[in-house]
Order: structure tokens, then sequence, then C-alpha cells
């Protein structure tokens, strides 16, 4: 399910250079296995790389999401960070094996817009920092408080997080967004 959430911005502190724009952005310093690179080159200041702490659990079992954000520019990238878990920074998008989007939780409903809020505040947690060049940072979304697992089979998950074309010096509203790589968590039987 592709929802539009309260999308982590990254404030890129001096701006971008032509060359990151160009898609020619520097490798970061430390490589990583084959499995967790992100699934196309570098499309903005940083990436996005996911990965479960499990790949298979049993139904309505929990389901933690790792996201690493990797400054790729050669500029500091200001972050927001969320004390707890970051469903609220980025937009999920979790199908099932037939391209379904996948159910929502309450909880999630409420994160999405898609019920009302009430009293409940998503941002209260809110926490802003810097990301150097090269270097990363962890937020985890508790996947299973958001989307329903109870269903056996097989669930494909993306991220995606936009950043704003007004960081880069044009004025105008387009929104890139980068994406990360996708996983799969099977729920047995």
């Amino acid at each position: 399910m592709r929802t539009p959430l309260f999308a982590l911005t990254i404030i890129c502190a001096l701006g971008i250079s032509s060359h990151v724009l160009a898609g020619q952005v520097p490798a970061p310093s430390a490589p990583s296995p084959a499995s967790a690179r992100p699934a196309t080159p570098p499309a903005g200041p940083f990436t996005l790389t996911i990965s479960l702490d499990k790949n298979s659990v049993k139904p309505a079992g929990f389901v933690n999401l790792k996201v690493v954000i990797t400054n790729v520019s050669d500029r500091d990238l200001g972050v927001y960070r969320v004390a707890g878990s970051a469903e609220s920074l980025f937009d999920i998008s979790v199908t099932t094996a037939d391209e379904k989007e996948a159910g929502e939780t309450q909880y999630g409903r409420r994160v999405h817009g898609k019920e009302p809020h009430g009293t409940w505040r998503p941002h209260e947690n809110l926490m802003v920092g810097t990301l150097k060049p090269g270097d990363t940072m962890d937020e985890f979304i508790y996947l299973s408080d958001v989307y329903d697992f109870s269903q056996p089979g097989e669930y494909t998950i993306e991220v995606s997080q936009a950043y704003s074309s007004d960081q880069i010096g044009d004025k105008t509203t387009v929104r890139p967004r980068v994406h990360s790589n996708k996983v799969v968590l099977t729920v047995t039987k």
C-alpha cells in the first residue's frame, strides 16, 4: 500500500551540487552486503535500505523493519528522528503476493489519515539532527502495529521518502522521491 504519510524531510544544509542531481554521487565509504544494497543507483542526496529482523513470522507475529538512511551527498543533511517507531516518517508500501494492498490495523488507519486521530499526535517525539556525508542513521518501524499480518502468505515491503526540490534551488513544487530496496516477509500457517 502506498500511502502518503508525514514524510521525513531531508534538509540539505548547504544545498546539493549539480553532480548529485545528475546521479554522479560518491559511494558510501563502507561497502554493504549485496542483499542490503539499494535496488537502484542513488537518485537523491540519500539512500534508504530496509531489512527485516525476521523474514518469516507466524500469523499476527511481531514484524520489525529496519530503515538505514545513508547520506550519499557531499553536504550535511538535516534529518528528523522519532523516539520509538518511525512509521510516520516514511511512505510505506506493503502488498500481498497478488499485488493487493495489505490490510491495516486501526492504528495504521490513524497514521495514514483514514480514521480520525482524536487527541493522538504523531510527532510529539520529533527530534532534529544532522547526517554528515557518508554517515548512516538507523530508524525502526514496528510494522505489525501498522499492518495486519494475520493472513498467511508473502508480503512485499518497500519504503520511500520525498525531499524538497527547493532544497536544491528549484522553486517548483516537484517532490523527488527516494525508494528503498524491497524485502519479502513470509507469514506462515
